[in-house]
């Protein structure tokens, strides 16, 4: 047999419940894991689902820790009928390099508030090598010249690492 009580009075509607027997709420998948992703940079969202379960009402009020980041669909209260779910969108943007860890929590109205385990690991930036002017040998008589070096752009100017052709030919008068 099971007894009824009263949960919640929202906006004039007096929602009734079962205790002791209601099935708690619950975060699916549990857990969702980032892997690896740069310093400073913002990975791309993992959806996870807030299911109510058998509750018979639920105030999700989502929270997160860590270098974690959430936005979520979730109304000030589930209700079985009407929205027995939501989801919740997380994203991971590592402030250090290592493995970080974080929780994506409910707090529960009723009993079996739930929990999902957050992982990630953050990684330094490699820095790419500046591109490099390959000189090339001039001709003796009238040639074409080929590319820059990295020091004569320098002289005129032009910032290293940018190698520029020499436009060929020209206006013969």
């Amino acid at each position: 047999m099971r007894r009824i009580a009263i949960i919640s009075c929202v906006a004039g509607l007096l929602l009734l419940g079962a205790s002791g027997t209601a099935g708690a709420a619950t975060f699916t998948p549990t857990g969702a894991d980032f892997g690896s992703q740069p310093v400073g940079t913002t990975s791309a969202p993992k959806t996870i689902t807030l299911g109510l379960g058998t509750e018979p009402a639920f105030a999700p009020g989502i929270g997160i820790s860590g270098q974690f980041r959430q936005t979520n669909t979730c109304p000030a209260l589930l209700l079985p009928l009407l929205t027995p779910t939501c989801t919740v969108s997380v994203t991971f943007t590592p402030a250090s390099a290592g493995r970080q860890t974080g929780q994506l929590t409910s707090a529960a109205v009723l009993v079996g508030a739930p929990s999902a385990s957050l992982t990630g690991t953050g990684t330094e930036a490699v820095a790419t090598p500046a591109k490099k002017c390959k000189k090339k040998k001039k001709k003796k008589k009238g040639g074409k010249k080929g590319k820059r070096s990295a020091t004569a752009a320098k002289k005129k100017g032009r910032k290293q690492g940018k190698c520029k052709k020499k436009k060929k030919g020209g206006k013969k008068k």
